[in-house]
């Protein structure tokens, strides 16, 4: 890490300590701790003679007044009571989609002739004109042309 780099992030801290960060500044300095382990010691060092010479200013003079004063200057990290109410909107959300039944996979492919083929074991349609989906097609005996979607097409061939 350079002295350029050291200095940004020794910016980012001291505007998270002044609450003065946009968002995006917040997400940037959340991004430099979790990648780099020298800006982590770096903004523990930082944080750690912040509150130390905090401490020191509010010193023997620590009383109910220093507290309440001390309450607005920490950032709260409890969520607000609209905040719950909408992460268990999107949560419930979320859920109904996971859960809902999936509809059939979208054809891609039409299997377009068969000459003399005999399938075994397939998943999906095998007679001539049968869209085609993801699925195993077990081609024993003859000729099968698909077609697909993109303009390719496959001749198989048994065996």
């Amino acid at each position: 890490m350079n002295d350029t780099q050291q200095d940004h992030l020794l910016e980012l801290a001291h505007g998270y300590i002044e609450h003065s960060l946009s968002g995006d500044q917040v997400a940037e300095l959340e991004a430099m701790l979790l990648e780099c382990e020298e800006c982590r010691r770096l903004y523990l060092d930082f944080m750690h003679d912040h509150a130390v010479l905090h401490w020191d200013r509010v010193g023997d003079d620590f009383s109910p007044e220093n507290i309440a004063e001390l309450s607005d200057y920490r950032p709260s990290r409890l969520p607000s009571l609209w905040q719950a109410f909408a992460a268990a909107a999107v949560l419930s959300l979320l859920s109904l989609v996971l859960m809902s039944p999936r509809g059939t996979p979208e054809a891609f492919a039409t299997m377009s002739k068969t000459e003399s083929a005999r399938w075994e074991s397939a998943s999906l349609p095998t007679s001539e004109g049968a869209r085609l989906s993801g699925g195993d097609l077990f081609l024993v005996r003859g000729l099968a042309t698909i077609h697909f979607d993109s303009g390719a097409e496959v001749i198989l061939e048994a065996p």
